[in-house]
């Protein structure tokens, strides 16, 4: 069978489209990320006597920790201080998309204070310093429940002889805000807890009575989930009509 000069066009038009899809659908990720991270803390919801730890730079602790601080400290406990949160960011890093990294570590500072002055919750804003695309934050909201010490059975795994421990989770994995890179949104997912992220991750810091408890924080990006990501058809489609216009406007020559 013959074809003709414009037909062999079209065809050629077609087998172009079909090799594009083809090596896309088999491309591996190549988006990559240089960046470093901070935090800030906000919006405590109840509890009162807050503290944002002001030591040369806002809510900077002396540790480099981002803190929010809270509370009345019991008596004979003063020295001790507040109770609250903190945050640590990394640098250098280079990660990929879907690659979980350790984006920090969360501390939660468990001292003795008088009941009613810890808050519910706290919003934590973590900065993500992108190399060549400059900040992005996003927001998410740290569940806090400081217990009272002193129940006939403690709500959480507890150290023998202290008062009960507290824990800390958040509301939100995935933030409401994302950033647009390469023709595709993206987001931070929070990911779990861990100090050895070979023995697995968990979505909550439990912490003892009377001291610091930290974990590393591990997260991801990830394309946001309103993101669309084109079908293979549409893009064949995309290509078939490239190649009829090229085909009409070879024959009104």
């Amino acid at each position: 069978m013959k074809f003709s000069a414009s037909a062999k066009m079209l065809a050629a038009a077609c087998s172009a489209a079909l090799t594009t899809v083809g090596l896309g659908a088999i491309a591996p990720e190549a988006n990559a990320f240089t960046l470093n991270t901070s935090g800030d803390w906000s919006n405590p919801v109840g509890g009162h006597s807050f503290d944002y730890n002001y030591n040369g730079m806002k809510g900077e602790s002396q540790t480099g920790e981002e803190q929010i601080r809270w509370g009345t400290p019991a008596s004979g406990y003063v020295t001790a201080g507040k109770s609250g949160l903190g945050f640590k960011g990394v640098s250098g890093l280079n990660i990929g998309v879907d690659q979980v990294f350790q984006i920090g570590t969360l501390s939660h500072h468990n001292y003795t204070i008088w009941s009613g002055g810890a808050p519910d919750q706290a919003d934590m804003s973590i900065d993500l310093d992108f190399a060549g695309l400059g900040t992005k934050s996003f927001d998410y909201t740290m569940m806090i429940d400081e217990t009272l010490n002193q129940q006939a059975v403690c709500p959480y795994t507890t150290t023998t002889n202290y008062g009960c421990s507290d824990k800390i989770t958040w509301e939100n994995a995935i933030p409401g805000q994302s950033f647009w890179y390469e023709d595709s949104h993206y987001t931070l997912e929070l990911v779990g807890f861990s100090n050895n992220y070979g023995s697995g991750l968990v979505d909550s810091l439990v912490s003892q009575e009377g001291q610091t408890t930290g974990a590393n924080l591990y997260a991801k990006i990830t394309k946001a989930p309103d993101a669309a990501t084109p079908e293979p058809f549409s893009m064949i489609g995309a290509g078939l009509a490239l190649g009829a216009g090229a085909l009409l406007k070879n024959r009104k020559k």
